[in-house]
């Protein structure tokens, strides 16, 4: 009994107190602390008695055993308090997992929309342009440039045109000479303006 009450007491005051090489910490909250305390004299109550009662008698076992009837109650509610404080400490931590997971949220979010979207909008808008520059060479370029050839092939065949009709086909074949001439002036100028974005 001796024995056993000194290993007692010891858990009990390094749940009280702490201790480092059981590896826990001084009880923080007042109320657990009090009830500790309160156990604590329970404890030291039935050490006393193991220590001068010299005769173990039914009345010795009588009063160790209502000494410890007086300590587990305590005891459980020690063990609540314990189970209530790890309760708040774990809401605590979900709380902080939760503000950490909308926080990380809000980040992706204000990412998509200030370097993503405006990147993706770049994109969709050189990719509209890009539509648009190969509309213009399969359908506006290729007029003038079957009118150049069409010329061309004219004049090849015909080797005796007179003057006047030469005049008008060299006027039509430079007409849309420099109509070909503004449609790759003006794909010129947006492809740049692409690449300046």
């Amino acid at each position: 009994l001796a024995e056993a009450i000194v290993k007692w007491k010891k858990a009990h005051l390094a749940l009280l107190y702490g201790d480092k090489d059981l590896q826990i910490s001084a009880v923080n909250d007042q109320d657990i602390e009090n009830k500790l305390k309160e156990a604590l004299q329970l404890i030291e109550e039935v050490e006393w008695i193991i220590q001068n009662k010299t005769t173990h008698d039914k009345a010795f076992f009588a009063t160790l055993n209502g000494q410890t009837e007086q300590f587990l109650p305590i005891m459980e509610s020690i063990v609540s308090g314990f189970k209530a404080e790890s309760d708040r400490k774990l809401i605590n931590i979900i709380c902080i997992e939760i503000f950490l997971a909308l926080f990380t949220m809000l980040i992706l979010l204000l990412e998509f929309k200030y370097v993503i979207r405006p990147f993706q909008d770049k994109v969709l808008n050189q990719n509209a342009r890009l539509k648009e520059i190969a509309w213009q060479q399969s359908h506006e370029v290729r007029r003038p440039l079957a009118n150049i050839l069409g010329f061309v092939d004219i004049m090849k065949s015909d080797l005796d045109i007179d003057k006047e009709d030469q005049k008008v086909l060299i006027g039509h074949l430079h007409q849309s000479a420099t109509e070909l001439d503004e449609i790759i002036h003006k794909i010129t100028i947006e492809t740049r303006g692409m690449n300046e974005e």
